[in-house]
């Protein structure tokens, strides 16, 4: 008896060492289908995550309310480094408070955007700013399976007025959203986004 307990407990999802909530502070990695490693933890109320840590060139670098909500951002989208010049860097805000998403629930806001460069000059252009529409749809709620654990997600659209269109999975046991499908001009276009792992640094 004691052994086929030892066998069950083994079998298990809790074998697999599946992430938890607890596990943000000091981060949750994850892993894409198009091969890009990331890592997510805690910064204050909000979560910092890095969509690319097995790359040096490429850089995705967000602060974003519940993983969803992005408040703060860096992007170069080359495999290729830049010598010179400089990456644009976002910061965004909402004229309401982002809730966490919920199935069947949305969340409507007008959204202001401050782009900012450093240039590798002396002077420093001033921060474009721009406002539009955002629409963020948190839809059924489901299972998936990830490095053999199961978690409950929340699927999650948004779009926004100048074209932009996003998607995430946000898991509400852990209390993060990661990104899985982009569409605009203003990021990386690509399909191949697809989580495939989660796990512990």
């Amino acid at each position: 008896m004691k052994h086929a307990l030892i066998a069950l407990l083994l079998a298990t999802p809790a074998a697999a060492d599946c992430v938890t909530a607890a596990d943000l502070a000091t981060g949750i990695t994850f892993k894409r289908e198009d091969g890009r490693s990331g890592l997510a933890r805690t910064e204050g109320r909000n979560i910092r995550i890095d969509y690319s840590t097995n790359n040096d060139a490429w850089n995705d670098t967000r602060v974003a309310r519940f993983g969803v909500f992005d408040l703060e951002a860096g992007f170069h989208f080359d495999d290729l480094p830049t010598v010179g010049g400089g990456a644009p860097g976002y910061d965004w805000s909402f004229s309401g408070r982002p809730p966490e998403p919920t199935p069947g629930k949305s969340f409507k806001s007008k959204v202001t955007q401050k782009r900012s460069e450093d240039i590798g000059t002396e002077f420093v252009p001033p921060p474009v700013v721009s406002t539009y529409q955002a629409t963020y749809s948190f839809l059924d709620a489901t299972t998936a399976t990830l490095s053999g654990c199961p978690y409950t997600i929340v699927p999650t659209e948004a779009a926004f007025s100048d074209g932009t269109t996003q998607r995430f999975l946000y898991f509400p046991d852990l209390g993060l959203g990661l990104e899985t499908r982009t569409r605009g001009l203003e990021r990386a276009n690509g399909e191949r986004r697809g989580l495939v792992a989660l796990g512990k640094p």
